[in-house]
């Protein structure tokens, strides 16, 4: 039950995100999405095996929205990310090949724990604030890696992933 609330979350948020993007909201620049493997740590306690997707809209400006959600497709240490789902503005500088990045934004998340065989779910809504760095290498396609903290309660992730822009 709980994949399949993480599946409808993820589907809802793309298509808030793509219907705040039609032709009409930015009518210049790029769309990318993207797949990422995410780490997350939260008081020292590690969610591994995470699975994020994301896509957003950059705009005239290096400014650009993007929704985002995740969720675990491993169970390790009986710790498991049931999703995690925000909204951020990007702010990126292309120099050359590369992009530094920040973002700014609002995220929720759920993870449950089970511990002497009780089950223990938290969630948390907070305020994100992030940095990375892209490579952009081929015909729209580009890596990166990215640190990404919720302000209140100090989680935080690293993520490496693949992006297309189209």
């Amino acid at each position: 039950m709980k994949k399949m609330t993480a599946i409808v979350i993820f589907l809802l948020t793309l298509g808030c995100v793509e219907f705040a993007f039609a032709d009409d909201f930015f009518s210049v620049g790029e769309k990318y999405f993207g797949a990422d493997i995410v780490k997350y740590d939260d008081y020292g306690i590690n969610a591994q095996g995470v699975f994020g997707a994301y896509i957003g809209k950059l705009g005239p400006l290096p400014l650009a929205l993007e929704g985002r959600a995740s969720f675990s497709i491993a169970d390790e240490d009986n710790v498991q990310l049931d999703y995690h789902i925000g909204g951020y503005l990007r702010a990126e500088y292309r120099a050359g090949q590369f992009r530094p990045y920040g973002l700014f934004g609002f995220s929720h998340a759920e993870a449950s724990m089970e511990i002497f065989g009780v089950e223990i779910t938290d969630d948390d809504t907070d305020f994100s604030l992030g940095a990375g760095l892209q490579y952009d290498f081929l015909n729209g396609f580009s890596l990166n890696a990215e640190f990404l903290l919720q302000l209140v309660d100090d989680v935080d992730g690293f993520s490496i992933g693949l992006r297309k822009r189209f």
